[in-house]
């Protein structure tokens, strides 16, 4: 079963949409990101995210040690 997050402001690397969506499926791939117009077809769980954000993650990897011990 799909999972769709919609009527959110979507943040991508490329726009800022004010009634966006991101859906993925059962197995975690994102499947469609953008405005919920171009997504209503979508089948699956809607989690209504009015007023709300949905941003990528930003997670830096770049890390020289952790827990006392430090690699290069």
């Amino acid at each position: 079963m799909n999972t769709i997050l919609s009527s959110c402001q979507l943040i991508t690397p490329f726009d800022t949409m004010p009634d966006g969506a991101v859906a993925w499926d059962r197995g975690g791939r994102i499947i469609f990101t953008g405005p919920v117009k171009k997504g209503v077809n979508i089948v699956g769980d809607r989690i209504d995210l009015k007023g709300m954000t949905a941003a990528p993650g930003l997670i830096d990897i770049h890390v020289h040690g952790g827990y006392g011990i430090a690699f290069g």
